[in-house]
């Protein structure tokens, strides 16, 4: 017995309605496994750059480390150097320059309270007759913040017969105070400069001139007391931050000052490319701030 043709008719349209409906839930589904399949393997490439870039990461502080450790033994270690992490698939490479040399070095820390801040004039320490910086003035820059004071030392070197030789007292002292009512009191110099400068991504707004050749027993406020350049030869430019902290930024007048240290730089690498790079930078070791106030006799006892 066949079915009245309305009721046929009921049947197919709702057969074409089944097909819409059912496309439309397996075009959802599709859209919904696909958005979950998608997050999922946009975390897991997540979670995999992060570990390796982790990796990279720790393999180029690795190598930091392996460098400051050479420079620690070997003033001038060979570089590059190539180290192999075996066991996370990871290696680095690491190179190691001087500083660069320029006519301003600003010292890369601020610089705390009684802090001693060294900066090198001589080019080659394992030769004094060696070129030396060549100017006569160096400029020394720092900030006002809390009114510090700074002092400052040049050891150098004498001239005795044909050699070079380092003697008791040769260190020459200048000391400049941002506070003049403090400076008329401890006797330090006054005749400072003001302005504002940005040297390095650091402000400044106090300077002083010193003429580091002002000439034997001249020493005054504007230079020290070396005598010239034949007979006297400086080799280090020591700063003492005083009362306060304060950046520190030092300038030749005439020529580029020597390499300060070296440049270290770090690049750590996983199989799959990603790579990071560390830099640092290591200043010549620097003597203790005690030294500026220590004089060695010909025993064994130390006198201040």
């Amino acid at each position: 017995m066949s079915l009245p043709r309305k009721f046929q008719n009921k049947i197919k349209s709702s057969r074409g309605q089944i097909l819409i409906v059912f496309l439309l839930i397996l075009v959802l589904g599709t859209a919904v496994v696909l958005s979950v399949a998608s997050r999922t393997v946009s975390d897991v490439r997540i979670t995999t750059t992060s570990d390796e870039s982790n990796r990279a990461y720790f393999a180029a502080e690795a190598g930091i480390e392996e460098a400051l450790k050479q420079l620690q033994s070997d003033i001038s270690p060979t570089t590059p150097v190539s180290l192999d992490f075996e066991e996370i698939n990871t290696d680095a490479t690491v190179t190691i320059a001087d500083t660069a040399t320029a006519t301003r070095f600003v010292y890369p820390d601020e610089m705390e309270k009684d802090d001693v801040a060294q900066v090198v004039l001589l080019t080659d320490f394992s030769n004094i007759d060696s070129a030396a910086w060549g100017g006569s003035n160096l400029t020394f820059y720092w900030n006002h913040t809390g009114t510090p004071a700074i002092e400052i030392s040049v050891i150098y070197a004498t001239k005795v017969g044909a050699s070079w030789v380092i003697q008791q007292g040769d260190i020459s002292k200048i000391a400049f105070d941002t506070n003049g009512a403090r400076a008329a009191i401890n006797g330090f110099c006054s005749n400072i400069t003001t302005g504002a400068w940005t040297f390095g991504g650091k402000q400044f707004t106090r300077s002083a001139s010193v003429n580091v050749y002002q000439g034997a027993g001249n020493e005054n406020c504007n230079g020290l007391d070396l005598a010239n350049a034949a007979t006297t030869k400086p080799l280090f430019a020591r700063v003492k931050m005083l009362y306060n902290s304060s950046p520190l930024a030092v300038q030749s007048n005439v020529g580029n000052l020597p390499a300060q240290g070296h440049e270290v730089e770090s690049s750590g690498q996983t199989v799959s490319g990603v790579t990071r790079k560390l830099q640092a930078i290591r200043l010549y070791p620097a003597l203790p701030g005690l030294y500026d106030y220590v004089l060695f006799n010909a025993g064994s006892k130390l006198e201040k």
